[in-house]
């Protein structure tokens, strides 16, 4: 397939041809999805500028309908009226269509002029559900100073396309920490204020209808539906900001409404042109190690806050005993060396996090570099105007006889068209109607029946072939067309968004300028080198060319490719200088939180929770709960249901941890797969009982709370269906235990106790246990070795873990052992079900 799959249904009349060199937009989405849409920033704009239609006139209406073809035709000669009475310079229609299973046909009539109105910031209390933010941002803070934010990584922002994410071009895990890295260290006051400029920043195209933002917002097929979200989204965060920036806002207040405003303006990002796109399938796109590459990234700016707090004490001790000092004040920042063996690893973790596979198929660029492409399609159309002529002649006249191999020969004919690696979906599906029209008339042929068929029944599925063709004809013109435009759609979007992840990177300003992502040309503004940057850029977009469609390379470069690199190239450049500000500690707090806890103290429920708690050590993924995660979340707030403030609640918690590490359920910590053991579970345990044990608040004492249950023995299995059960607030006791993943993890441990030399089960019990030791043997202690409670748990599981281990070197532990674990769970999930019970009785 050439192109993504984008949809455009041409009318079903006789179209005006679209002028050369303008070209109809056509990123349809799949039906029952919203299309793309993303606006830039006011100096990072990202989006490439689609041709206007060209033969509906400046106020064609946008018109979705299901209708009979009669009805869609009517439609379509109304719009023509318009047209001709106003007579004015029209523009190509960009048609997208859909051809569902079943006629009707679903026709989709989209045509987007250039907007005449500038977008407003103002509030919109009519938007559709999926629009609505419901992401909660954390700040933590030290003293009044910000130190990071938490994300959950289960928060979503909204998105344009309705319940699917798409695809982001631009990092977004760089975008959480250019917030990081702005605000870090600003009270919630200063932090709102510049989150309130940064906003200001993004929108600024908004009011500009010459705007290179404006510009791609017009091309957008779905931009009218994106207006309400991105004014009210603006108008949100200046809302809230103004709270947050409220002297007369307790702090409560003021961090409540800066999370908000966070929420608001991650979700303005995320309705720009192109700053997601559809994703190729409805899973979306695969991952390309972005976790471990910002790991990299995190770990070298750290290592330069390290550096840099030795240079300065270094300075300062030069400076107390009046020795000189040939070091600047500023921290030195230059380019490693290119034999450096961290130069090139660093510069491709700067560069994992763009989605280049996404915004080359968003780009069109492979019909400029491709002509085969619309050769094919256009050849492909041919085969089907052929096919539908054929039927015609041979249904011509039923009662002198119908040549029945003919007509299968040309069912055949359609059939081959649907599988044609060249064609286009809209081709394909129309192939596949042409193709069902005649397996219709050759069943009608076939009937053993007195009577043939008549001749309303025959037109019937002469006119579903013929309607199809008209459908793939017009598609067909609109790819021609899109063709057309593709340079100038390509270099816009691939240019632009290139330069927004040059820019989004800056916050890892240490490895930005270690690698030679960008070169800094002038340290007096820390602006980047124009053309180092657009160059660094397009070499990155030929290696991912080649890696992306290597046999269109295997026989030379493609003719165009030189042209087409030098207008992204000069796209890039006309976005304006990077600026890579001098670096901060931010790097320093910006561990990645799963999950995230908003905790009122006087509220009922005082527990909002979004995401989940990292798996314990040697699970793959989420695993699975063996109570479920909406019962377990609400365990807090059951404990926390009769304390008075803040401190009682922590209290309370903190007791039921003292309870849990010497209960039944810990006690099945030798009973936990060997894998597990060795990669530290129960230290995992420990060190997350400890954090509630030293938690300051709420908020840190129900987070660590609700890790550490999630770390207990079998309450997350690695085995099962990882996929929901059970998850309601209200379920019932039975209803909300998943007896199917522990029975299996049971069964699991039984052969494990049965076959242990097969499992490695002494080295690995060994392990466990010398890890334990090795903590308590700590002098003096720290972590949870200092806790007298914790370290005599830990000493009580060094003991199991040894009669284990005896067990295993007499082969006496037996798949009976293994049953316990099922008692004790169920026994623990009635008693945790019937706590959180009670609790909601009381809401």
């Amino acid at each position: 397939m050439s192109k993504r799959d984008r949809q455009k249904s041409p009318t079903k009349k006789k179209r005006s041809p679209s002028p050369r060199g303008k070209k109809p937009d056509l990123s349809a989405p799949e039906p029952g999805s919203d299309v793309e849409v993303k606006t830039p920033p006011k100096t990072r704009a990202s989006l490439p500028r689609r041709g206007k239609p060209k033969n509906l006139d400046e106020k064609q209406f946008t018109t979705v309908f299901t209708q009979t073809k009669r009805e869609a035709l009517d439609q379509q000669a109304e719009a023509e009226k318009v047209k001709a009475a106003q007579q004015e310079e029209v523009t190509a229609v960009t048609r997208k269509r859909t051809l569902i299973e079943t006629l009707p046909y679903r026709v989709e009539l989209i045509n987007h002029p250039k907007r005449r109105k500038p977008l407003s910031v103002a509030e919109h209390k009519d938007l559709p559900r999926g629009t609505v933010v419901k992401m909660h941002p954390v700040p933590r803070t030290e003293g009044d100073q910000l130190k990071t934010i938490g994300f959950s990584s289960l928060q979503r922002t909204p998105s344009p396309y309705g319940n699917r994410m798409g695809d982001h071009l631009v990092y977004w895990q760089g975008r959480l920490d250019e917030l990081r890295y702005r605000l870090y260290d600003m009270t919630i006051e200063e932090a709102a204020a510049e989150l309130l400029t940064m906003q200001r920043d993004a929108q600024a195209w908004m009011s500009d209808l010459t705007s290179f933002g404006m510009t791609q917002f017009d091309r957008l097929p779905d931009a009218e539906s994106r207006v309400g979200p991105l004014e009210n989204y603006a108008y949100k965060v200046a809302e809230l900001c103004e709270v947050a920036m409220d002297g007369g806002s307790t702090e409560t207040q003021a961090k409540q409404a800066f999370s908000g405003a966070v929420a608001q303006f991650l979700a303005y990002l995320n309705f720009l042109p192109y700053t997601t796109v559809r994703a190729a399938t409805d899973r979306g796109s695969t991952g390309s190690g972005e976790g471990a590459s910002r790991r990299l990234l995190i770990e070298f700016e750290k290592d330069g806050i390290a550096a840099e707090e030795e240079r300065r004490r270094v300075l300062a001790e030069l400076e107390e005993s009046g020795e000189s000092s040939d070091m600047d004040e500023d921290e030195p920042r230059q380019a490693l060396d290119e034999d450096d063996p961290m130069r090139q690893p660093l510069d491709d973790a700067l560069w994992n996090g763009f989605a280049f596979d996404a915004a080359i198929r968003e780009s069109d660029i492979w019909y400029v570099l491709d002509p085969s492409i619309v050769e094919s399609i256009s050849g492909s159309n041919q085969q089907l105007k052929d096919i539908v002529a054929g039927l015609g002649k041979l249904m011509s006249d039923v009662a002198k006889g119908v040549d029945t191999d003919a007509l299968g020969a040309l069912r055949d004919q359609a059939e081959s068209v649907t599988k044609q690696p060249g064609a286009v979906r809209d081709v394909h599906l129309a192939a596949g109607r042409i193709r069902d029209a005649a397996d219709r008339l050759l069943t009608m042929l076939g009937t053993v029946d007195d009577k043939p068929p008549t001749r309303k029944e025959i037109n019937e599925q002469l006119n579903k072939a013929t309607e199809a063709a008209r459908l793939a004809a017009g598609a067909v013109t609109v790819y021609e067309s899109t063709a057309a435009q593709a340079l100038e759609r390509c270099a816009d979007l691939l240019g632009s968004q290139l330069h927004e992840h040059q820019q989004t990177m800056v916050p890892y300003t240490r490895a930005v300028v270690a690698s030679d992502f960008l070169t800094i040309s002038d340290p007096t503004t820390n602006e980047a080198n124009v053309n180092d940057a657009a160059n660094a850029a397009t070499r990155r977009l030929e290696q991912a060319l080649r890696e992306l469609r290597p046999a269109l390379f295997e026989k030379g470069d493609p003719k165009r490719l030189t042209e087409v690199l030098k207008a992204v190239a000069a796209r890039h450049r006309e976005q304006g200088p990077i600026v890579v500000p001098p670096p901060n500690d931010w790097a320093a707090h910006a561990a990645r939180t799963e999950l995230t806890v908003e905790f009122k103290p006087q509220a009922k429920p005082k527990v909002k929770t979004d995401g989940r708690p990292a798996t314990p050590a040697g699970i793959g993924g989420m695993g699975s709960h063996t109570t479920a995660w909406a019962i377990e979340k609400q365990h807090p707030d059951a404990l926390m249901r009769t304390a008075k403030n803040e401190k009682a609640c922590v209290s309370a918690l903190q007791g039921a941890v003292r309870n849990d590490v010497v209960s039944d359920v810990m006690r099945l910590d030798a009973l936990l797969p060997y894998d597990q053991l060795e990669a530290g579970q129960i230290g995992n345990i420990l060190a997350t009982a400890y954090e509630v044990l030293i938690a300051k608040n709420g908020e840190q004492a129900t987070t660590a709370y609700l890790t550490f249950r999630n770390a207990l023995p079998y309450a997350t299995v690695d085995a099962g269906d990882r996929t929901f059960h059970g998850e309601d607030e209200n379920g019932k006791e039975s209803d909300t235990f998943d007896t199917a993943s522990l029975q299996h993890a049971i069964g699991l441990k039984g052969d494990e106790l049965t076959n242990p030399r097969h499992h490695d089960a002494d080295r690995k019990l060994t392990a466990a246990i010398q890890e334990l030791e090795a903590f308590l043997a700590d002098k003096p202690p720290s972590g949870w070795a200092s806790n007298s409670a914790l370290a005599n748990a830990a000493r009580a599981s060094i003991g199991r873990l040894k009669a284990m281990r005896s067990k295993v070197r007499t082969d006496t532990a037996t798949a009976v052992n293994a049953k316990e674990i099922g008692t004790v769970r169920r026994a623990e999930h009635k008693a945790v079900w019937t706590k959180v019970r009670d609790f909601r009785r009381t809401l």
